[in-house]
């Protein structure tokens, strides 16, 4: 079985490395976009004065079409592109790392936390609140259409209940000496009442493109539950998403690339999310010391590690379609693809493959770290379900879009999800042996895709609403 994970593995990872694959530019739904935007306006200004109360006419926002046209709905689907003519060199090493994978020791040892575990940190977080309408202001009525990195706020904004339940906050990094836009959710507007807090982790391309969790879920035609500012309102929680951290598996790296997405000095986003802004965070938004973090993709193992590194500090954790794995060669081969897209590799982020610092950052090899928090794990199969026909995308997106959008979904996604689902059952097998409980959710069918994800919102609630103290 495990052979045959890895012999899988390695023909999604040289299809994809060798260019067999083209990549159409895809819009957030997974059908292939026109190629000025793929972050179409209807989706912004439209779709958002369907939906809008009364009294929002005139107010609405429209997205720059100076958009990457890259992003797509399943925001991991894109490879290491060249131009569709193999690289032997890398092509030998996908070979020779599913060799090496096979026979890689099963049980590494985990070094001790508090090896890595220095005063990076420079101090706390200083949290200064926006206005949305000053922010959007710019853009209303004016022809001017906002960045794509504020698509979250434009959804926000076009949707009048929703600009009242969105806070928008900028949080300076000491360690990182940035600014990081922060949005929170919160049930009625308000910090009045002292909540959890959940923190939810972008996937690789995040905000930055695009592909964030309110721009991914706040379509017109989702389900309440599959949306989440609609999902969350009564849940008497407040959604901290970080809008910033594109393909950085936020996690502190050895060096930072300082090119393309990963442009700052020092890239070290697990002191920040750990050290320097629960604190200030907590006191700004009247958090009550319970606390949940949860990612899609890349931050599916974002998740694990952070709270690996910090046992019992997130009360629930949830990881949707990630790979725990890391340090072993074929995972940190996956991996390297994911940061070679934001302009890194995993030596600058990790050091040396199997290295001591890798290991540290292994979901897998540290999951006996996950005994005091309450866990949802969650993977499709690669198969194609029907969200991922095109038959179910044909009243909105038309024939010729839809079958291209779709056979993107199944091929690619279907492959990079089997590989993430191959991922999840060594992590259970792991926290079985440990004796760890945790909640999993295998899912018969879907590909690496925002559908399952936008189920994970509801489906992991009862497990965060038992880590939290809430009703499920």
């Amino acid at each position: 079985m495990k052979l045959l994970r890895n012999v899988t593995a390695l023909t999604a990872a040289v299809a994809l490395s060798a260019g067999v694959f083209t990549l159409p530019a895809l819009a957030q739904d997974g059908s292939e976009a026109a190629p000025q935007d793929a972050v179409e306006t209807a989706d912004t200004a439209t779709d958002a004065e369907q939906d809008a109360p009364a009294g929002t006419e005139g107010e609405q926002v429209e997205v720059a079409d100076e958009v990457a046209t890259n992003t797509a709905e399943s925001d991991e689907d894109r490879d290491h592109v060249t131009n569709g003519e193999a690289n032997p060199d890398l092509l030998q090493g996908l070979v020779d790392a599913a060799g090496e994978s096979v026979t890689a020791p099963q049980e590494e040892e985990a070094p001790a936390a508090e090896t890595f575990q220095a005063e990076a940190t420079e101090g706390e977080a200083v949290l200064t609140e926006l206005n949305l309408q000053e922010e959007m202001q710019p853009y209303i009525n004016t022809g001017k259409k906002a960045p794509i990195e504020k698509t979250w706020m434009v959804r926000a904004w076009n949707n009048k209940e929703w600009r009242d339940l969105v806070k928008v906050f900028n949080a300076y990094s000491p360690s990182m000496d940035i600014d990081i836009p922060l949005a929170v959710i919160t049930p009625d507007g308000t910090f009045n009442e002292s909540r959890p807090t959940i923190y939810m982790l972008n996937g690789a391309g995040g905000a930055e493109q695009g592909m964030d969790w309110i721009t991914a879920t706040t379509y017109s035609d989702l389900e309440p539950e599959e949306n989440i500012i609609e999902f969350y309102k009564d849940k008497d929680v407040n959604v901290v998403i970080p809008q910033a951290g594109a393909f950085s598996y936020y996690t502190d790296w050895v060096e930072s690339p300082q090119t393309g997405y990963l442009k700052q000095e020092k890239i070290l986003w697990e002191t920040f999310l750990t050290k320097e802004l629960p604190n200030p965070l907590q006191s700004e938004i009247n958090g009550n010391d319970k606390r949940a973090i949860a990612g899609m993709s890349m931050s599916a193992t974002s998740a694990l590690v952070l709270a690996e590194h910090n046992p019992g500090f997130y009360n629930a954790v949830g990881s949707f379609s990630g790979c725990a794995a890391t340090s072993r060669p074929f995972p940190n081969m996956f991996a390297n693809l994911t940061v070679n897209r934001g302009g890194g590799n995993t030596t600058q982020m990790w050091g040396p493959q199997g290295g001591e610092y890798n290991v540290y950052n292994d979901g897998l090899v540290n999951a006996n770290n996950l005994r005091e928090s309450e866990v949802y794990v969650s993977a499709n199969s690669g198969l194609p379900g029907m969200t991922d026909m095109g038959s179910s995308k044909i009243e909105s997106q038309g024939l010729s879009a839809a079958a291209q959008g779709s056979s993107t979904l199944i091929i690619e996604g279907g492959i990079i999800e089997a590989a993430a689902n191959s991922c999840t059952h060594d992590l259970k097998a792991k926290m079985d042996s440990e004796g760890i409980d945790a909640d999993w959710n295998f899912r018969p069918t879907g590909t690496h895709s925002w559908p399952g994800w936008r189920k994970d919102l509801s489906e992991s609630w009862p497990t965060f609403a038992r880590g939290l103290g809430l009703p499920s």
